[in-house]
């Protein structure tokens, strides 16, 4: 019973048309643009390939939580029923890494509770987070057709994707106590998936400063622009797992406010680096 609810959610809501409809579109831009004097377009690839994977994981635990809403905790024994005739386990978090690559390990706490958020890998949006901010460094620019630019632009393509990758998981470490500070009543895994997801949404926003500045012509006007958006998104998906508005903007304003006072100090230490050592 919970598998035909689960298709019927993916038929009902088109998942399968929205993967195809971004597949063709990300590939249309990639050929279209690539062709155009962008060789670095080709960032492009991983960025989407790893949103079509978390696209469908979260497609996923959205069909799960609707079986959840229909037949309630129990939902999991039919579940578990269907992974011991497909795998012969009955635990989602041993299911096999080609079942685990599309279905989250921790579906188990969508069939139990609801809990969507909490169901994510923590390094997931984080990496997707770092893929987009490489595109966007790189990728949609226009490089000289010489391989030393071009050897140039992949060496910044593989450091940027790298540390801010880091740089993500650091900041989901620091924003965790907020979270669990003002997300009562979220799990542990939900704490530290929330933590992770608005510190990715904070360095997408970061990255589309660059997007940003090809329009205003004023990192002041690009950075202010790529914040209120990183807000508004930091708001909807920590009220998505609250459901408390209260709460999440003031887990959004907090979150939000670290970030800026980390820019402001990084634009204030990067002059005095230069004073110091190159002067």
């Amino acid at each position: 019973m919970s598998a035909i609810y689960n298709e019927g959610y993916h038929a009902r809501h088109k998942h399968t048309l929205v993967l195809n409809a971004i597949l063709f579109i990300g590939l249309s831009m990639l050929v279209y643009y690539g062709r155009r004097g962008y060789p670095m377009l080709w960032t492009e690839l991983p960025f989407l390939v790893t949103s079509l994977i978390v696209l469908t994981r979260t497609f996923e635990l959205l069909a799960d939580r609707a079986v959840h809403r229909r037949l309630g905790p129990k939902s999991l024994e039919g579940f578990r029923t269907v992974l011991k005739s497909l795998f012969g386990i009955d635990d989602p978090r041993r299911a096999p890494i080609r079942s685990r690559f599309t279905h989250p390990g921790k579906r188990d706490l969508a069939f139990l509770y609801g809990d969507v958020v909490g169901a994510y890998a923590p390094w997931e949006f984080p990496l997707l987070a770092s893929f987009f901010a490489g595109f966007v460094t790189t990728g949609i620019y226009p490089v000289p057709p010489v391989d030393v630019y071009i050897k140039l632009a992949s060496l910044i393509y593989i450091g940027v994707v790298i540390g801010l990758f880091l740089l993500t998981m650091l900041l989901g470490i620091i924003y965790r106590p907020i979270i669990k500070w003002f997300g009562e009543g979220l799990g542990d895994d939900s704490v530290i998936d929330l933590s992770m997801i608005d510190a990715s949404i904070v360095i997408m926003g970061s990255a589309m400063s660059f997007m940003f500045y090809s329009i205003y012509h004023s990192w002041l006007y690009s950075n202010i622009t790529a914040i209120a958006i990183s807000f508004i998104f930091s708001l909807l998906v920590t009220w998505f797992a609250l459901r408390n508005l209260r709460r999440a903007l003031l887990t959004a304003v907090s979150i939000t406010l670290i970030f800026i006072a980390l820019d402001y100090l990084y634009y204030v230490m990067v002059p005095l680096i230069h004073v110091l050592y190159f002067r």
